[in-house]
């Protein structure tokens, strides 16, 4: 929901506002966030147009110290010798060997026509990206689960983010989560069956035994063998499949013998047929 103080003028940020943010970034007096919303909102719109005047507009890349290698790494094959091209770049901008570990440029080089490394935002193109920021801020009527993380990217900007359209893409991402929701209630209450069976199912050994894969014992007073008590005789056994029920496993039990009698149509049995 937007917010009637949208169109607000901006809020003068206080030693006071800045001990706040500074407390809810050490994850401090966050559950007084909720109460101190409306009033932060518009000081935290403030803070963050100040803060991305800071950036550069014309910032320097930061690229890794064996960044001007990269286009050699690409044509060199595993094992090639390196030659005096390679000796010039390292020798020009003081490239050490362990600045080459865990270093993999990729395979692919960037295009040349345009530049890849970000997006000038100055003018009225930094005006409107600033807007869209404090427009989420907007539809906010409470502080975001990562109000921690907005208070440290308030508190030091440049601390991971070099551009000022990195520094607002991450205060979006921040922005983008659902306010503080209350606490739900549990749907079973403590009294029911299901509440009941839930606690008495966690008090059960994680490896308890599957009740239809343990054999039934005998009864008391009663001996028996397992093979007795499933009414399975004795010795290896051998299931056959009647025709009759193509192919479906009969449930007649046959021993194992060494003649085994086959219900097939037109056919004698292998023991007349031996005979």
């Amino acid at each position: 929901m937007v917010d009637d103080t949208a169109d607000a003028p901006e809020s003068r940020i206080t030693q006071v506002h800045r001990d706040t943010v500074r407390a809810w970034a050490a994850g401090d007096q966050l559950s007084d966030a909720a109460a101190q919303w409306p009033e932060m909102r518009n000081v935290i719109k403030t803070w963050i147009r100040e803060n991305v005047k800071q950036f550069d507009a014309h910032a320097t890349p930061v690229l890794h110290r064996a960044a001007p290698l990269a286009p050699l790494l690409r044509e060199q094959r595993d094992g090639a010798a390196r030659g005096a091209s390679w000796d010039l770049l390292v020798a020009e901008h003081e490239i050490q060997d362990q600045d080459l570990h865990d270093f993999f440029p990729a395979h692919t080089a960037p295009p040349k026509d345009a530049s890849t490394w970000d997006v000038v935002l100055e003018g009225a193109p930094l005006d409107r990206a600033c807007e869209d920021v404090c427009a989420m801020l907007d539809e906010l009527d409470g502080p975001p689960f990562t109000v921690q993380r907005l208070s440290e990217l308030l508190m030091e900007p440049q601390a991971h983010y070099h551009t000022r359209s990195k520094y607002l893409a991450a205060l979006s991402r921040v922005l983008a989560i659902s306010p503080i929701a209350e606490a739900a209630p549990s749907s079973v209450a403590p009294d029911t069956p299901v509440f009941r069976m839930r606690a008495s199912s966690e008090a059960l050994p994680i490896y308890s035994p599957i009740p239809f894969l343990v054999p039934p014992m005998a009864s008391a007073g009663t001996a028996g063998t397992p093979s007795e008590s499933l009414g399975v005789p004795p010795g290896p056994i051998d299931e056959l499949d009647s025709t009759e029920a193509r192919g479906v496993v009969d449930q007649e039990v046959h021993p194992l013998s060494a003649a085994t009698h086959v219900d097939i149509p037109d056919k004698r049995a292998r023991t007349e047929s031996a005979t």
